[in-house]
Formats: C-alpha cells, structure tokens, sequence
C-alpha cells in the first residue's frame, strides 16, 4: 500500500517531491548523467540504466532532456516492481528486467550506458565493465560513477563508519573506491577509451555525517538542505578541477568510449533467458 501511494505521488509531484524523499547525491549523479547526454549529438538515443536502483535516471531524463533519450532500459535485481512507477511516459519507452549484473547476459547495443555506483559492490568489477562496454554501439557512450576513493579516506578519518567494506559480495561495498589511475587501468583492460573524469557531489565531513546518521524527518531536512544548496548550479567538477581536489567530491564519474572501429559481436557466453527476450525485441524491431 504504501508503494502504491508513493507510486501515486510520484507521478502527480515528480521532482520536487522526489528531492525531498530521495538521497541527494542520486539527484546529483543524475544531474552529472544530464550535463553529459547534452553534449552528445542527436535525439532518439537508446539508454541502457545497468544497476537501475528506482529508476530516479528517468525522472531527470523526462523533465530536463525531453526526446534525447527514447528507449530507455533498467536492469537491476528487482527492477520489474518498477513498472507500474512509470507507467504511460510521454516520449520515452521504458522496459526493465531483473538480471543479476555479475551474471552473463546481454540485451543488445545502446547508444549510452549508465551505471552509477555499481562497481564498487562487485567483485568482478573487471567483468561487469567488460559486460556494459559489450552493450555498446561502436562509438557508443559509458558512464560509471562509484565512490571516490580519495574521499572515503579523507572522510574516514573523520568518520570511521564510511570506511566499512565486506570481503563478501552481500549488497555492500566489496572496496572503498577508485581513483583516475583505477579507472584508467580497467579502461585498458577491456579496451575502452577514457575520454574524461570528475568528481560529483561536493561533500564536507559534516554533510557526509548528516547523510548518514540522519533519519525519519531530520533526513527530509538534510536532502531539502543539500538539494537546495545546487538546486540550479552544477554539483561536479571535470578533469584538472577534479583532479587538484579529488578528496572534496564523494563520487568520482568517467566517461567512457567504445572505439567506432569496433566490431559488436554477439557475446561467447550461452545465452540466458535476458538474452532471449533481447533477441525477440531486436528481431522484432
């Protein structure tokens, strides 16, 4: 019941009311996801969301860049409860799927892929890489955020409880972060190009404290706060900007490139049930 007033809400307030009831830094990351479909040329893209969380990417997509994206696609756990949210988009076909990001799978090709803080809860942060760079068009756009490692050690001298991590894969951070030279390397790795970095979500220690420790109407607060404070500015910072201060931002985000000479084969895994339902659409289309 309460998802379904939620739901209800949600389509009548949008935004604002999600400013208000979700964490501050998605709203941030989105805004960076924004910045960078304006610089690519065209409407009509097809988005790939791997890691789609609840699906917040569409709500910045809809209000802010009407018709530059047109299929939009979540992957996630449990990313079919989605469906009923965004139900009846104008402009804007969604579908969403439940796959587990670390299994093999494969949905076809897409103009852009996003993925925002998903490595870090990933063993196999090589592998899942290599997955998003097989969903991309020659040519085609990657964006990864994941916490930056910079700031979880500034911070965790301040606050131990940012530095937890799991030797396991259970839903929390298998590590604490990356830096450039992280991303950089697993560019190489999987044959990607690295076009930018930056640095996204300006924090302090006492903001990350109140992020975290904060609940109930205090934590409503907190966002209005933190949302307000870059409400119509930017809330990142690229390249050298970034680079001279990577312990200020809480996430770092990189632009990756899948090289246009590429070929897109068809991955060697066997084929699962994701796959299927991918080749159905395409054969369809």
């Amino acid at each position: 019941m309460l998802s379904q007033i939620d739901n209800a809400i949600q389509q009548r307030l949008g935004l604002p009311y999600l400013y208000l009831t979700r964490d501050y830094n998605i709203h941030s990351r989105c805004r960076y996801l924004i910045h960078k479909l304006r610089q690519l040329p065209g409407n009509g893209l097809r988005l790939l969301d791997a890691g789609c969380g609840s699906g917040l990417a569409i709500r910045h997509l809809t209000r802010s860049l009407p018709g530059k994206v047109t299929d939009y696609v979540g992957i996630d756990l449990a990313a079919r409860r989605l469906v009923p949210r965004y139900r009846n988009l104008r402009r804007l076909r969604v579908e969403f799927l439940d796959i587990a990001l670390d299994d093999d799978w494969w949905l076809g090709t897409f103009d852009v892929v996003w993925c925002s803080e998903v490595m870090e809860h990933l063993l196999n942060d090589r592998g899942l890489l290599a997955k998003l760079k097989a969903a991309l068009k020659p040519g085609g756009t990657l964006l990864v955020t994941a916490p930056s490692l910079d700031f979880v050690k500034h911070v965790g001298r301040h606050y131990p409880p940012i530095l937890q991590t799991s030797p396991r894969q259970d839903g929390g951070h298998v590590r604490h972060g990356y830096r450039r030279e992280d991303l950089a390397r697993l560019a190489e790795q999987c044959d990607l190009q690295l076009v930018t970095v930056a640095g996204v979500n300006r924090l302090t220690v006492a903001q990350t404290r109140a992020r975290y420790d904060s609940a109930g109407l205090r934590r409503v607060v907190v966002n209005l706060r933190q949302s307000l404070r870059h409400w119509r500015g930017r809330d990142f910072a690229e390249g050298q900007a970034f680079l001279t201060q990577p312990e200020a931002f809480h996430s770092i985000a990189a632009e990756f490139r899948r090289p246009v000479a590429e070929q897109s084969p068809e991955p060697s895994w066997p084929r699962g049930r994701a796959d299927l339902s991918a080749q159905a659409r395409l054969a369809a289309s």
